[in-house]
């Protein structure tokens, strides 16, 4: 009788054991289920704040509920919480790999960052698990489109920056960043670029000094230009006049010969060259002829 009392009383326990788990089941649905509708409703409204007040709740009873962590992400994603919102789509891809819907969105705010090709290898897998899934189509279809844009651009100040158009080259550069910020070939060119419209500043600033007969105040504006971008074929001329004009003969003729190393029918350094030469010759004449 006593053994017979005892598994009894086992079996009661077991019983409620498994009668309170299945109630907290139960409730857990019951209770997760309007507030994910909640908050569903309001990130459909536009209430993308408010709706992630809701999902959080939702979260805090089942941390891994997918369709919570991307409607989470969508939420964030529409404020402009790219970065954050990818965090809730790798928690819910971590759940379930093949969520189409998660995918596509993951891919979505991949393009937001400017980060296309990745963004199309999420469209692609949304697409290879269902072909006609259409947010996934179009949102490929705009990534192909804003890298096309986005090569152009470069391509476009790139041949503008070859032809020392440098002020006209950065707006393309310009608008190869707006579709990806962290373009590096794009940061890379305006940086040049940059650099090289400075340096066109202030080579024209020494020109225009050299012109009003001061030599040694021009050289200055040379040198800036030429620490910039050391292979400014003007400025390493206009320097060579420069020095020409204070009758440095020799470190004159040095600066055409940098010129002409660059740009061999550069007409200007070949004449300054040859006068230079001539000058330094015609100076040193009359101590020749000193000579006994």
């Amino acid at each position: 009788m006593r053994n017979e009392h005892k598994y009894f009383l086992l079996a009661a326990i077991f019983i409620g054991i498994f009668s309170t788990l299945s109630y907290i089941v139960v409730n857990t649905k019951v209770e997760i289920g309007p507030l994910k509708d909640k908050g569903a409703a309001l990130l459909n409204s536009g209430k993308y704040n408010e709706s992630i007040a809701y999902f959080d709740m939702a979260l805090a009873i089942n941390p891994k509920d997918v369709t919570v962590l991307t409607d989470k992400g969508i939420a964030l994603l529409s404020l402009g919480k790219s970065n954050e919102s990818i965090t809730y789509f790798d928690k819910a891809l971590s759940i379930n790999p093949k969520d189409v819907n998660t995918l596509t969105q993951k891919g979505l705010a991949l393009g937001r960052l400017g980060q296309y090709n990745e963004s199309i290898s999420y469209f692609d897998k949304a697409l290879a698990i269902n072909p006609k899934f259409g947010i996934a189509i179009k949102e490929k279809e705009n990534s192909v489109s804003a890298i096309a844009a986005e090569t152009n651009a470069i391509n476009k100040g790139i041949a503008l920056l070859s032809l020392g158009k440098y002020n006209e080259s950065i707006p393309y550069f310009d608008k190869a960043l707006a579709i990806e910020p962290a373009n590096s070939f794009a940061l890379r060119y305006k940086a040049v670029a940059a650099a090289a419209a400075n340096a066109t500043v202030l080579t024209n600033k020494g020109i225009a000094l050299l012109s009003l007969g001061k030599s040694n105040e021009s050289i200055t504006y040379f040198d800036k230009a030429l620490s910039i971008n050391p292979n400014d074929v003007m400025a390493l001329n206009s320097k060579g006049l420069a020095l020409y004009r204070l009758g440095e003969y020799n470190g004159s003729i040095s600066y055409f010969n940098k010129a002409l190393a660059i740009n061999r029918n550069l007409i200007i350094a070949t004449k300054e060259k040859e006068a230079t030469i001539a000058g330094a010759a015609h100076n040193m004449e009359p101590n020749i002829a000193k000579k006994p």
